[in-house]
């Protein structure tokens, strides 16, 4: 698997963030990520997660990102 693919997969569900390689790890970078300290998702290789796993990785982000802007806004 490609790092490509992961991120193809996260745009074509509409999620707006990318997957980028880290020393050791990988995270995920978009539009308030960098509020995250579990942006991050510590694998060595891009492999030992499937894509259905990398999916349910940025889901999850992008739903912490959701959740911590509505606090922000006091939404919540």
């Amino acid at each position: 698997m490609w790092i490509k693919t992961v991120n193809k997969a996260i745009a074509a569900e509409g999620i707006n963030l990318k997957l980028v390689a880290g020393d050791g790890y990988f995270y995920f970078v978009g539009p308030g990520s960098e509020n995250l300290s579990t942006a991050s998702v510590l694998v060595y290789r891009l492999n030992h997660l499937s894509l259905d796993q990398w999916m349910t990785e940025a889901r999850e982000v992008a739903r912490l990102i959701t959740n911590y802007e509505d606090e922000r806004d006091g939404r919540y």
